[in-house]
């Protein structure tokens, strides 16, 4: 749901769990398959009106529910219906008709595959652009070339499959149709190219070089064309000058259905306000979105990683040892517990080296850290998933939406009880003064609470930030 739009999660989800072929096992199961294909629709015309993603998708779908404005069922038609359906080739596999049109057969084929700088095909492997870095020039190389060949005739064998499904739906009639300068020059060309090969047939190059379904055809009407049950016309273009424009009648002014019109353009979405939050999002998220460009892609791949690590990675290593190291024993001595956590395999040698045990000693001798020693209490890395109000996160939310509910998830670095009441402690390694670390970081501590005083049930007497930079708790 990260990486993908809605109709793509929801394609992807049908396609793995094969939801969409159980569906025909039902009665009325081509219907169903049809309400799928409508979902479908309705998510990707919602993304492309909002692209807010699935959160909002499926708050969208609650308010429908809730307001009882359902979805309108997909309409339901058999191929012996007097009716006409319009679908696609892939579609149409199965099915049978008295009539079939082929429309827009001058459409090319897709052959992007083909012109990627790296592909990956069964028989030839990999192929490769090649980069002349002093030239500053790209070419193909031969494994490549041979690689294209080898993916666009398999891509082409696919797209005559696909044009066969097509041409036998026809019980009666078939109505082929397509637009081209050049048809009769390239059915003359086809005839010619046919005398030089036995047995009626084309040289492959004639076949893979079409690249429309109307090209294909063409091919097959220079071969049948004496056949008395192949009909072909050619349509020329008519200028638009000699066509005879019919006057438009002048109507008189419909005030009524003006100020209708009116009121649908002037139309304001009710609930265009929460088109801005998600029903679920993390603490971090929430309280971070002026920042959230400064955090973006901060962990490097492994094989990328050089000895020195970055500050980010330095603040990962700094807040894995408050993790996973024991207080006590980090009290009596900080590099023999670091030891210890690289032996466990919870640092990485880079890691360890890049902690700073005078950072570290400085913690354990402040109050806090005492405070935590001594404490039977202690939370490390608390997760929390709770439900809230809205309001209490979105500060301008109208009223209206006051009892609109989010879900928050989050993970608290240390909390511990004290006095029956709850004290929060988040630790942060940022090389920035006290006020500016306030600035950033109050809204995510007031949501921490917000949370936590939900999941311990008790009141939270105390937030607070711990500077490894200052050495300082911060209380908020």
């Amino acid at each position: 749901s990260v990486t993908s739009d809605v109709s793509s999660l929801i394609s992807k989800i049908l396609n793995k769990t094969g939801y969409e072929n159980t569906v025909y096992l039902y009665a009325n199961g081509e219907n169903a398959y049809n309400n799928l294909l409508l979902f479908k629709e309705v998510a990707k015309s919602f993304e492309e009106n909002s692209g807010r993603g699935l959160s909002a998708f499926v708050s969208y779908i609650k308010r429908q529910i809730k307001n009882k404005n359902y979805l309108q069922k997909a309409v339901f038609t058999s191929e012996n219906d007097n009716s006409v359906r319009i679908m696609t080739m892939h579609r149409s596999k199965g099915l049978q008709f008295p009539i079939c049109i082929l429309a827009c057969l001058e459409k090319g084929f897709n052959r992007q595959d083909g012109s990627a700088d790296v592909i990956l095909t069964e028989k030839c492997g990999i192929g490769l652009n090649y980069i002349d870095k002093k030239r500053h020039i790209k070419y193909s190389t031969f494994p490549r070339t041979a690689s294209v060949i080898e993916c666009n005739n398999a891509s082409q064998s696919e797209e005559l499959r696909v044009l066969y499904v097509a041409m036998t739906r026809a019980k009666d009639f078939l109505y082929m149709i397509g637009a081209s300068k050049s048809a009769k020059e390239f059915i003359e060309t086809a005839k010619e190219d046919l005398t030089a090969y036995k047995d009626n047939r084309f040289s492959s190059d004639m076949v893979i070089n079409c690249n429309n379904f109307l090209k294909m055809i063409m091919l097959g009407v220079a071969v049948h064309s004496d056949d008395s049950k192949l009909e072909v016309n050619f349509i020329e273009e008519v200028d638009a000058d000699e066509t005879e424009i019919e006057e438009i009648e002048e109507r008189p002014f419909d005030k009524e259905k003006f100020e209708k019109l009116c009121e649908v353009l002037n139309y304001k979405y009710p609930y265009k306000d929460l088109n801005k939050i998600f029903v679920k999002q993390s603490a971090s998220a929430l309280a971070h979105k002026e920042f959230s460009s400064d955090y973006d892609f901060v962990r490097k791949p492994v094989f990328v990683i050089n000895q020195r690590l970055s500050a980010a990675q330095k603040g990962t290593a700094m807040h894995k040892f408050m993790q996973y190291c024991d207080f006590k024993l980090a009290n009596i001595s900080i590099a023999d517990e670091i030891e210890r956590l690289k032996q466990n395999g919870k640092l990485t040698e880079q890691e360890a080296k890049s902690l700073t045990i005078e950072n570290l000693k400085a913690f354990f001798d402040s109050e806090i850290g005492k405070k935590v020693i001594s404490n039977d209490k202690v939370y490390k890395e608390q997760n929390f998933m709770v439900e809230v109000l809205a309001t209490k996160v979105y500060n301008d939310l109208s009223e209206e939406f006051e009892n609109e509910k989010i879900i928050i998830q989050g993970v608290a670095d240390l909390c511990f009880i004290e006095d029956d009441n709850l004290v929060i402690v988040d630790y942060k390694t940022d090389k920035v003064d006290e006020t500016e670390l306030i600035s950033r970081y109050k809204t995510q501590l007031d949501i921490y609470a917000l949370a936590l005083s939900q999941v311990f049930d008790m009141n939270v007497s105390q937030t607070a930030i711990y500077s490894f930079y200052l050495k300082k708790l911060i209380k908020l």
